[in-house]
């Protein structure tokens, strides 16, 4: 007699808003610059309003605000948020003159690294 295993469907259904952030289009890729100015660090602010223009039009500006936190482990959306999350960080490298990037390369995610931009050229 042949072993069988019954597994169990789970459906899970993520709010229509999350599920949006959580999506990434075929023309996401991790080598875009979002804005056409680089940081330099004296254009912060115009840099920061750029960025939230540009997140806010992908729909990804919740997680650099906070509003969109990293899910537990085991949650059905976490690896999606993993990849939503790696890819914006992508972004806001690539929107930070080179000589200064480098100094932010081990923020552990998209909110982190834009408090960390933040808590060095707030004035």
């Amino acid at each position: 007699m042949a072993n069988t295993t019954n597994r169990t469907a789970v459906d899970v259904t993520l709010d229509p808003e999350l599920e949006s952030a959580l999506t990434l289009s075929s023309s996401d890729n991790p080598s875009i610059k979002l804005v056409s100015n680089l940081l330099t660090g004296p254009n912060y602010l115009s840099w920061t309003r750029s960025m939230i223009i540009a997140l806010r039009a992908k729909d990804k500006l919740g997680f650099v605000t906070g509003k969109i936190s990293k899910p537990d482990s085991n949650a059905p959306e976490y690896k999606k948020w993993i990849t939503v999350d790696s890819m914006i960080i992508s972004w806001i490298l690539n929107s930070i003159f080179r000589d200064l990037s480098d100094g932010f390369l081990y923020a552990p995610s998209a909110h982190d690294l834009w408090n960390d931009i933040a808590e060095r050229f707030e004035e």
